[in-house]
C-alpha cells in the first residue's frame, strides 16, 4: 500500500467555514478533469482504498491510499489538478455549501454537516472554549468547519480568493509512504 497525504496550510479568517467548504469543492472537478466524479471514478477503477480529506484548525489534508505505486502515481496528477485547479463553480457552491430549500430551511452538504455537529453538546462546549480561550490570531479562535449562523454569508468569490491565497504549492507538504 502506498499512502499520500497532501497538506495545505489553511487557517480560518472567520467563522464561515471557508477551509472546510473548499475541501468539499475540490472534489467537484478541476480544470483538466471538469466532470464531477472523475477523481473518484479513477480511484475506484485503480483499486484505491482511501480517497478523502479532512480540515482541522491549521490545515486541510487530502488523503490517497492505493495498492502499489502504479495506481498511486496514476492518480496523483488527477488529485493535484483538483487541489491546485478546482473548478469552483457557482452551481457546485450552491449544492455543496448552502441554499434555501423549498420548505424554507437551509440546505447544502457543508451547512447540513455543521448543523448536525451543533446538535452535539460536547461539540458546542468545545467550540465555546476554543473561541473564548483563544486570541483572534490563534487558529483555534475561528470555526474552520463553519458556524451555521454565518455559513449563509459565504460566497463562491470568497472561496476563489481563499484558494488563490492559500493553495500555493510552495507552502504545501506532500508525504508519500509505503
Amino acid at each position: 500500500m502506498v499512502h499520500i497525504n497532501l497538506a495545505v496550510p489553511t487557517s480560518s479568517p472567520d467563522d464561515r467555514g471557508i477551509p472546510h467548504t473548499l475541501e468539499h469543492l475540490v472534489f467537484k472537478g478541476s480544470q483538466r478533469y471538469p466532470k464531477p466524479g472523475t477523481l473518484q471514478e479513477a480511484a475506484a477503477r485503480l483499486g484505491t482504498t482511501d480517497l478523502n480529506a479532512f480540515t482541522v484548525h491549521h490545515c486541510t489534508v487530502y488523503i490517497l491510499t492505493a495498492a502499489g505505486t502504479g495506481a498511486t502515481f496514476s492518480l496523483l496528477p488527477i488529485l493535484l489538478d483538483h487541489v491546485l485547479h478546482p473548478l469552483l463553480s457557482d452551481d457546485n457552491f450552491v449544492t455543496e455549501v448552502y441554499h434555501v430549500k423549498p420548505d424554507g430551511n437551509g440546505g447544502g452538504v457543508v451547512y447540513s454537516e455543521m448543523l448536525s455537529k451543533y446538535m452535539n453538546a460536547s461539540y458546542i462546549c468545545r467550540r465555546f472554549m476554543e473561541k473564548y480561550l483563544s486570541p483572534p490570531d490563534s487558529p483555534f479562535h475561528y470555526n474552520h468547519g463553519g458556524d451555521t449562523d454565518v455559513i449563509p454569508a459565504l460566497t463562491n468569490h470568497d472561496i476563489i480568493e481563499y484558494h488563490r491565497r492559500y493553495y500555493d504549492p510552495r507552502f504545501m507538504v506532500c508525504t508519500i509512504t509505503g
